[in-house]
C-alpha cells in the first residue's frame, strides 16, 4: 500500500475546486458562458446608454444627430469596448462569488479555515481523516481523478471531491498514491453531468 498523504487544506483550495468545477462540469460550464454572454451584452447596452448623453453634449443640439453616422460609430465603438469590459470581467466576479460562497459554506459547517487532512488506502477504499471527521470512500464511488498543475482532485460527484494541493505535497508520494488509486479505481476520465 502507498504512503498515507498529510497535508493542510485552506480556503483557497476549496475556492479553487469551485473553479475547476466551473470549468469541467458540462451543465455548469454553459451556465457559467450563458451568465458571462448575459453580461456582455448587458455591458454593451450599459455603454450606449452611457455614451448617448455624451455624445449628444459634444455634437450640441442644434446638430441634427438622428441619421449622423458619425454619432452612430461613436455609440458602436462604446457598446464594443463595454462589451469587452465585461467579457473580460466576469472570470474575477465568478473567483469572488466562489469564495463568498465558500466563506458562507464554512460559518455554516463551522469549520477552520485550515485543517490537516490525510488520506490513506488500503482494501475498503480511499480514508480521509480531518479533525471533525473520519471517512471511507468505496473504490466504486470514484468518479474521475483530475489532474492540474496545482491540484489533484479525487471526484467523487460532479459537486464533491478530495482537494490535494501539489505543492504541500511529496511528489513522489503522489505519483505513488495516485498509481495505486488509479489500480483500485480505473477511472473514464469523462465529467459526470449533475441530474
Amino acid at each position: 500500500m502507498a504512503a498515507p498523504l498529510g497535508f493542510w487544506i485552506t480556503q483557497a483550495d476549496m475556492v479553487a475546486f469551485s473553479l475547476h468545477l466551473q470549468q469541467t462540469v458540462p451543465r455548469l460550464k454553459r451556465t457559467s458562458l450563458g451568465a458571462r454572454v448575459v453580461l456582455t451584452v448587458l455591458g454593451a447596452g450599459l455603454g450606449l446608454w452611457l455614451a448617448r448623453p455624451v455624445v449628444d453634449a459634444i455634437q450640441g443640439e442644434s446638430v441634427p444627430t438622428d441619421g449622423d453616422p458619425s454619432r452612430a460609430a461613436v455609440l458602436l465603438v462604446c457598446a464594443v469596448v463595454f462589451a469587452i469590459l465585461f467579457w473580460f470581467l466576469w472570470p474575477s466576479l465568478e473567483r469572488r462569488a466562489a469564495v463568498r460562497t465558500n466563506r458562507r459554506l464554512q460559518r455554516l459547517q463551522q469549520t477552520p479555515a485550515e485543517q490537516p487532512f490525510q488520506l490513506w488506502l488500503d482494501d475498503f477504499g480511499l480514508h480521509c481523516v480531518t479533525e471533525t471527521s473520519n471517512s471511507v470512500t468505496a473504490y466504486s464511488a470514484i468518479d474521475r481523478i483530475d489532474e492540474t498543475p496545482h491540484y489533484t482532485y479525487i471526484v467523487l460527484s460532479p459537486m464533491r471531491a478530495f482537494v490535494i494541493p501539489n505543492d504541500r505535497v511529496d511528489p513522489a508520494a503522489l505519483a505513488s498514491f495516485l498509481a495505486e488509486l488509479r489500480q483500485h479505481a480505473p477511472q473514464t476520465g469523462v465529467p459526470r453531468d449533475l441530474r
